[in-house]
């Protein structure tokens, strides 16, 4: 995605120590970014009622004259009225790159004698470059845990053995995880457990089958996933986190 490609120097990378991460404030980056969406015919969450209701939608037109922006209407009324009651955050993940934004008020308007979601245009946006996402290993004693669901309709444990905001690894063990979950395989409603914060939920897609090599030389086979458009609450949490195993490590001395 051309259009969103990052200079480091036009724009403010944001303290945040686990990713590398950037907002977009001038008006003519936004623009062309909103406009990109529309070329690459990108599909859009848009996550509203306190991120527990959402809408997938796409933009269909940027008027930058009028400030206004333009979304697909979507199919259940219901949702559609909800969505105008508060602020919406709208996230897509086009190329290495996922952006997001979010504005104080959506209306229902005509646009081409159809019914669409109208916007502002955004202040300000972030910017996320998947390939600078930071994994972290985890620690053996009291590890973390994903359950996964199976076709067959129960819930698979698997040990994580690192974790990012883009995804995690496991340890297969005695399961039979790699046979149930194919490379490609996309799997909805997994659940993290992160103590003191809350749990994660989230989609999965099965990136890997891999082997990771022991210090005693035994070969452990692990399955890579990755997230598949992480809502904001999950991604905030997993910084978290993150950042307190890494404070934890530091006071140790850097002790895994």
């Amino acid at each position: 995605m051309a259009e969103l490609s990052l200079n480091q120097q036009k724009y403010k990378q944001m303290a945040v120590p686990d990713e590398e991460q950037y907002r977009l404030t001038e008006r003519v980056e936004i623009l062309r970014a909103l406009r990109s969406l529309i070329q690459q015919r990108a599909m859009v969450n848009a996550f509203f009622n306190a991120d527990n209701d959402m809408v997938l939608t796409s933009v269909l037109a940027v008027d930058a004259e009028n400030e206004a922006v333009y979304f697909d209407y979507g199919p259940n009324d219901t949702l559609n009225r909800r969505m105008t009651m508060g602020e919406v955050t709208f996230m897509s993940s086009p190329g290495s790159v996922k952006l997001q934004f979010s504005v104080p008020k959506v209306v229902i308007a005509m646009y081409e004698n159809q019914p669409t979601f109208r916007t502002p245009v955004p202040t300000k946006m972030r910017l996320l470059q998947r390939r600078e996402f930071h994994r972290v290993d985890l620690p053996v004693s009291n590890p973390l845990m994903c359950e996964m669901p199976t076709p067959d309709g129960t819930r698979l444990k698997l040990q994580l053995s690192d974790l990012s905001i883009g995804g995690i690894s496991m340890i297969i063990g005695n399961t039979e995880a790699d046979k149930i979950f194919e490379k490609g395989t996309t799997v909805p409603g997994c659940r993290i457990a992160l103590p003191e914060l809350g749990m994660v939920e989230a989609t999965l897609n099965v990136q890997a089958v891999f082997p990771i090599t022991r210090k005693d030389g035994t070969k452990v086979p692990h399955l890579g996933c990755q997230f598949v458009d992480l809502r904001m609450p999950m991604e905030t949490m997993i910084q978290k986190y993150i950042t307190k195993l890494e404070r934890e490590r530091l006071a140790r001395g850097g002790a895994s």
